[in-house]
């Protein structure tokens, strides 16, 4: 399951104990990544032990490379955005957030080891691997939580569910977990490698660890993710026109139908909620998606309304890295952060920064959609370019700006869209853009 039967392009794929070496510490990080715990007030994953290793071997064997580009904008936010929370912030604002500003450059600089070991890991060929065993692990968690909640493990359940009720595995939110599983659904559903066998029963325990999680979060991200699949199919199919009227008749009728849809969801709910109570959140969304993800329970409004006030305050700087907390307290009292990774940027690095990355993620989304070919690079381009997707998606009510896969994913696809988009032309824009095959 951890190879794949498909020709590659690859121009820089390591060879004999090398690539062994390199294929085992990559699989046991995509693994890993299904962890992380709070220590100390500190978020650590047992896949950061791995990083540190994988990044010394990429770097032994020729395939860690930074590009210029990502190099110049990650130093860039850590000088703008430290002096602004060192500086500038408490005369705007009266606070200083201290330590945190440390922390959260610490934050960054893992951050950014994911995203160097994700294009190292594509040089060396063995991207799919690690993340099918990222995958694989997380369907593994998704399993192990719907044993949990059918046959009922004391010990576990009071570890892997928030409250005793909301599903999060090992990770330290159940949003945060939703979105790790449809990242990991993305995956599973493009993967031909792997039978469908196996798949199928992966797929069905993601979607229901999803449900268990009672992430509404999580169940806006799986049907966006849904919505871009059969995008892509109809887009990739010959019968495109008839598709796309079939798609929009029956989105017609759904919108006709849609109180009778929901009045029948609703008496579906109403019947097991006693059992499985995460599905009352469920129908919260259905009800009304809207005030379900900024009021009921979740306070995303009020959240939000700070960090708007926060880039309206500071457009141009922000509030700096590390400040967001204390800015907050100080203003309303709260020391949240956004919960939401858009805010998130624009309050702590200013505007101008923010709009830069974000449009750059744009055109890299971008390039991998318009990649073509037969060869296995724009496969593995588009099924990263869904799971960073989620991500994305997630991203509207979590902040996830540190989020260590989404860094992977990029990493990855940066790899991709650069060295292999339009063959040798690719190549050239990749060179300019400072990424080669060091050690090819």
């Amino acid at each position: 399951m951890t190879s794949s039967s498909r020709p590659t392009t690859d121009t820089a794929r390591p060879a004999g104990h090398t690539s062994q070496l390199l294929l085992i510490l990559g699989c046991a990080l995509g693994l890993f990544l299904n962890h992380s715990t709070v220590v100390e007030g500190v978020n650590v994953s047992i896949a950061d032990a791995f990083l540190v290793i994988l990044v010394f071997a990429l770097a032994a064997h020729r395939r860690l490379v930074i590009p210029p580009f990502v190099l110049v904008f990650f130093l860039a936010v850590v000088a703008i955005a430290g002096v602004t929370a060192a500086v500038l912030t408490p005369i705007l604002f009266g606070v200083d957030a201290g330590t945190a500003i440390l922390s959260d450059i610490l934050k960054m600089l893992v951050s950014f080891g994911y995203l160097i070991c994700g294009i190292g890991v594509a040089m060396a060929g063995i991207h799919m691997s690690v993340l099918r065993w990222f995958a694989i692990g997380a369907s593994a968690v998704a399993a192990l939580g719907i044993v949990i909640e059918v046959v009922g493990i004391p010990a576990l359940r009071a570890t892997m569910y928030y409250g005793g009720a909301r599903y999060r595995g090992f990770m330290v939110d159940p949003n945060y977990w939703a979105v790790l599983a449809c990242a990991a659904l993305a995956f599973l559903v493009r993967d031909s490698t792997m039978r469908l066998a196996l798949r199928l029963p992966m797929i069905l325990s993601l979607i229901v660890s999803v449900l268990l999680s009672g992430s509404k979060t999580g169940l806006i991200t799986m049907s966006v993710l849904f919505a871009v699949l059969v995008i892509d199919s109809v887009r990739k199919s010959r019968l495109k026109v008839e598709i796309a009227l079939l798609f929009v008749g029956v989105g017609v009728a759904v919108t006709v139908a849609w109180g009778a849809i929901t009045q029948a969801v609703n008496g579906v709910v109403n019947q097991y909620v006693e059992v499985f109570p995460q599905l009352q959140r469920v129908s919260l969304l259905i009800e009304d998606p809207i005030g379900a993800i900024s009021e009921g329970g979740s306070g995303r409004a009020d959240t939000w309304e700070s960090g708007l006030t926060m880039v309206e305050r500071s457009p141009v700087f922000g509030v700096g890295i590390g400040s967001y907390r204390a800015v907050n307290g100080s203003l309303f009292g709260e020391t949240t952060v956004a919960h939401n990774t858009y805010l998130q940027l624009a309050a702590e690095w200013g505007l101008p920064l923010a709009i830069l990355f974000l449009g750059w993620m744009g055109v890299l989304l971008v390039r991998a959609t318009r990649m073509s070919g037969e060869d296995s690079a724009a496969d593995d381009a588009l099924v990263v370019r869904n799971m960073i997707i989620v991500f994305l998606i997630g991203s509207f009510s979590l902040s996830l700006n540190n989020a260590r896969m989404f860094w992977l994913f990029v990493g990855v696809l940066i790899y991709l869209v650069y060295q292999q988009r339009w063959g040798a032309e690719g190549k050239k824009d990749a060179a300019r853009h400072g990424i080669g095959t060091q050690g090819a």
